[in-house]
């Protein structure tokens, strides 16, 4: 029995035996060898019997040794004699049944273990299974109470598990999904308690299957899923967490996290063996893997379904995120299914063929054992309207219409949201080519359905990539379509509102204050100084963080869309919240090809399309240095520059005047050219362009006017806080401990503003929290962040330290570094800081990621970085700088900043009051931009 051929599938056929079968095959077996002569002493030590087979041999050895019918229905057609069975019987005595010793020991807790076996195998039969296993968990928490002790095994801990998990597959049955999570939850609890890794991965697994199949949001699912998943590690990992790992990834990839959802396929991934899913080789390791001897053949069977349904999943999730045609990567996979199902078949049909006389008899039931159903893991085939398609190309539009609007109706009611979106992408093209209201009817239709859905994803980087992520069509496209066809139209208000829904809205601000100190606590335990890690805890602990945050923000998500009907309504509050003698301007990026400005006034929207070298310009600013000449020379690097961070010139820099005259051309520049203020909303690429700093008629805008930057003209529609100057706190550091992975250089400057900026306010009797050189430490800054969200906060804060350009791929962990450690994002949005006013004077602090986590680009404008974790904190004004600051411009500008502060002006004046300064003094060869423009203020 040892002698295992190598064909896995003739390996398969002898462990999928029923055990019955098994020893009737090696009763008939071990006949033949007796009759000949030989000992069957060999055959007899199997090392891979379990205990099952075990029980079988004996059984069907008594029966042949008493001569009885059944004894001759093991028999079949051998000839045996009472000589042969009981050498027969001798040998089978010998062989080891651990089980059976085992319970000889405890014969007080045998019945107890047969009597609630047999309840909890009946269950299923009773009229109120509910009450029925309310009642035996009742009997096994007594049980437990009086047989706790000898009952090494746990099999009453794992009966209570398991009645547990039958509880909630009968109220999951019934649609009790209520009732169904808590008891998963308790099952989840029994896990725990008695250590069942493997037990605790499934039934994980299960309450999230549980959430789905309750109708819960893809989002909310996530949410739910993420600490399951965390309790759930195992290593080695089991197939039940692996399934649950790729269920998460299903999960991101369905709300448009391309990035979370490939980190996760790359866990699951990393959690199996082998490349080939047909082969011989991989199967055995299978097998090999397969929990026994104490398995039976429908749980290796199971096992090995799981086994190959998880590298299905794997390969059709890998397929549809790489944006490939999965037919091809997944035949391998459903092969190996069909030969799977082959043996399977043919085992049942010889094992049944076999014990047909024991059935005749009453003695054994020879229905197969059970293929499970994994065709609801199976991805959803998209239906496409296919008479629909039929009609566009025949030129019937409104025959096709109507195809294209039942696909619709009926998706929508199947909330099949792809095919849904799919229907409406139809419904919008299949129009004659001049219908541009058809178009823009259509396009505005799927950017609300598109908006329904975006407004259940908190995180800024999930609703970026939502847009762009579509499996069937990228939803950019709908927006893309909705501004040329509004701008061709002229409808100036349709246009401002697709607009304002590309842009970034408010981040949600986490707070303390929500009551949930279970979140609160589990920040505090992450405050480890992730900087004296090394590369593989920080990482853990970083992605630790995150799902953390993920988790928390999914629970707190909105269900309102920002998708507003009335344009006209919503162009009208806007302008009513600007300013006197101010104007807005908005730029809008249209898929490279096109920028579209559009100009507010308290009269009037003005809409222009600029057409002519846009895709030259868009492209020339996605890379590269705007200022190249600043980099070379006799300047050198700033030592505010952390050494590693590439500023190298592109090949092609655009022309500072030729890109002026783009972006304010002379159908825009008459709006402004009378007004001296100036509020900017930028897009995509153009959050990297100082404004301020482009020329028109000889001269740098903020020299005429004074800028401030808004990220989403919405800002203007809610009331504005009003500046008021009181205290201020400061830090600032000069000399840095090697702890970060770039060695710091010293800032001489940053501590000479520091000091100078302290002297300004104290002569000004205003309070100032101070802390700088050695004092200016993490452990400081995070007990100030402490103290200032639950009482007084200074309405200005003022950081003179390094700052690290964002990272592409972490939007909370862009960092701030200090004395002996590190602030980041994380650290700052979870905190309650109303600040009127914050100073980053500090390399790349006001950065926004133009693309990462999986995306060239970031379609949603979303905030990033610094200026997403102060807003969410509270703050009301961020001064950040676009790029490396010059250590010694950077001083001299800040303390006239904290001048024109300090004399009475609010930011945005004094900000443009102390440009106007520094270029009035300035000598010629520190007057580029370079020195002075990195530095801009956004408002909320």
């Amino acid at each position: 029995m040892n002698d295992y051929t190598a064909d896995w599938e003739k390996r398969l056929d002898l462990l999928l035996q029923e055990p019955l079968a098994r020893a009737v095959r090696l009763v008939r077996r071990l006949f033949e060898d007796i009759q000949g002569g030989a000992a069957p002493d060999a055959l007899l030590a199997a090392e891979d019997l379990a205990p099952s087979e075990i029980r079988a041999l004996y059984w069907c050895v008594h029966h042949l040794e008493a001569g009885n019918e059944i004894g001759r229905m093991v028999a079949g057609r051998q000839v045996y004699d009472k000589a042969n069975a009981k050498a027969l019987s001798r040998a089978v005595a010998d062989l080891p049944l651990e089980v059976d010793s085992y319970y000889r020991e405890r014969e007080a807790l045998t019945p107890v273990l047969d009597e609630i076996t047999t309840h909890y195998t009946q269950l299923a039969d009773k009229e109120d299974p509910l009450a029925a296993g309310e009642t035996l968990l009742t009997r096994i928490t007594q049980a437990i109470a009086s047989y706790g002790d000898i009952d090494q095994r746990g099999e009453l801990a794992d009966l209570r598990y398991k009645v547990r998990c039958h509880q909630a597959s009968v109220s999951r049955r019934s649609g009790d999904y209520a009732a169904a999570e808590e008891w998963y939850r308790l099952a989840a609890e029994c896990c725990l308690e008695n250590n069942f890794s493997s037990e605790l991965a499934l039934v994980q697994l299960q309450r999230s299957e549980a959430y789905l199949a309750a109708g819960v949001s893809m989002d909310d699912v996530v949410r739910k899923t993420l600490p399951l998943w965390q309790a759930a590690r195992s290593e080695p990992p089991s197939v039940p967490f692996l399934q649950l790992t790729i269920l998460l990834a299903r999960c991101y990839w369905t709300i448009g996290d391309h990035f979370e959802a490939k980190k996760y396929l790359q866990r699951a991934a990393e959690g199996q063996e082998g490349e080939e899913p047909a082969s011989g080789e991989q199967v055995m390791r299978w097998l090999s893997a397969f929990p026994g001897p104490g398995g039976n053949s429908t749980q290796l069977l199971r096992y090995l379904y799981e086994r190959a349904m998880l590298r299905l999943e794997c390969a059709w999730l890998a397929a549809n995120l790489a944006g490939e045609d999965s037919t091809e990567a997944l035949e391998p996979h459903y092969e190996l299914l069909r030969r799977l199902d082959a043996v399977h078949a043919g085992r049942v049909r010889a094992d049944n063929a076999l014990l047909a006389p024991f059935a005749e008899a009453g003695l054994y039931a020879t229905s197969p054992p059970p293929i499970l159903d994994f065709s609801r893991l199976l991805p959803l085939v998209d239906e496409i309207a296919e008479k629909g398609e039929k009609m566009v190309e025949q030129g019937e539009w409104p025959a096709a219409q109507q195809q294209f609007e039942r696909a619709f109706r009926l998706a929508e009611n199947m909330d099949y949201g792809e095919t849904a979106l799919w229907s409406l992408w139809n419904l919008m093209i299949a129009r004659a080519m001049d219908d541009i209201a058809g178009f823009l009817s259509g396009a505005l239709r799927g950017i609300e359905y598109v908006e329904e859905q975006r407004a259940r994803l908190p995180m800024p980087y999930q609703r970026a990539a939502f847009l762009t992520n579509g499996r069937s069509v990228a939803r950019q496209n709908f927006y893309s379509l909705g501004l040329l066809a509004a701008g061709r139209l002229g409808r100036p208000e349709t246009v401002l509102q697709i607009g304002t829904l590309l842009k970034a809205e408010d981040p949600q601000t986490v707070k303390f204050a929500d009551g949930n100190n279970e979140f609160a606590e589990s920040l505090l335990e992450m405050r480890t100084n992730m900087d004296e890690l090394d590369p593989t805890a920080r990482k853990e602990q970083l992605e630790g963080r995150q799902r953390l945050y993920d988790s928390y923000m999914l629970g707190r998500s909105s269900a309102e869309s920002r998708f507003r009907e009335d344009a006209h309504r919503l162009a009208q509050d806007i302008r009513r919240g600007l300013p006197t003698n101010t104007v807005a301007i908005d730029y809008l990026n249209v898929d490279h090809q096109h920028l579209v400005i559009t100009v507010l006034s308290a009269e009037e929207v003005f809409v222009h399309l600029q057409k002519e070298r846009s895709p030259h310009f868009l492209s020339l600013l996605k890379e590269g240095a705007l200022f190249p000449q600043a980099y070379t020379g006799t300047r050198g690097r700033s030592p505010r520059a952390i050494p590693g961070v590439d500023v190298s010139p592109t090949e092609d820099v655009p022309d500072w005047q030729e890109l002026s005259d783009w972006l304010l051309p002379d159908a825009v520049w008459r709006y402004i050219e009378g007004v001296t203020h100036l509020i900017f909303c930028p897009h995509r690429q153009l959050h990297r362009l100082p404004f301020h700093a482009l020329m028109k008629q000889g001269r740098y805008l903020v020299q005429s006017h004074t800028v401030r930057y808004v990220n989403n003209l919405l800002a203007l529609t809610r009331s504005a806080s009003p500046w008021q100057l009181n205290d201020i706190a400061i830090f600032a550091c000069r000399d840095y401990q090697p702890y970060a992975s770039v060695p710091l250089p010293s800032l001489p400057g940053a501590l000479a503003e520091a000091e100078g900026i302290q002297a300004a306010y104290i002569s000004a009797d205003q309070r100032v929290d101070y802390n700088a050189g050695a004092t200016c430490t993490r452990e400081t800054m995070l007990a100030r962040l402490d103290q200032w969200a639950n009482n007084a906060t200074p309405s200005v804060l003022h950081l003179a330290v390094h700052g690290e350009a964002l990272p592409r791929d972490a939007p909370l962990d862009a960092r701030l570094f200090l004395h002996d450690g590190s602030i980041d994002g994380f650290d700052l949005m979870v905190r309650e800081l109303p600040f009127g006013l914050v100073v980053l004077s500090c390399c790349f602090a006001g950065d926004r990621a133009a693309g990462g986590r999986e995306l060239d680009y970031a379609p949603g404008d979303e905030l990033y970085g610094f200026q997403a974790s102060l807003f969410a904190a509270g703050a009301r004004r961020i001064l950040g700088s676009l790029w490396e600051v010059e250590d010694r411009s950077g001083m001299e500008m800040m303390l006239a900043f904290h001048a024109e502060l300090l004399a009475g002006r609010d930011p945005a004046t004094a900000l443009a009051h102390s440009m106007r300064q520094y270029l009035d003094t300035a000598p010629p060869e520190r007057s580029s931009p370079v020195y002075w423009a990195p530095f801009f203020l956004t408002e909320r």
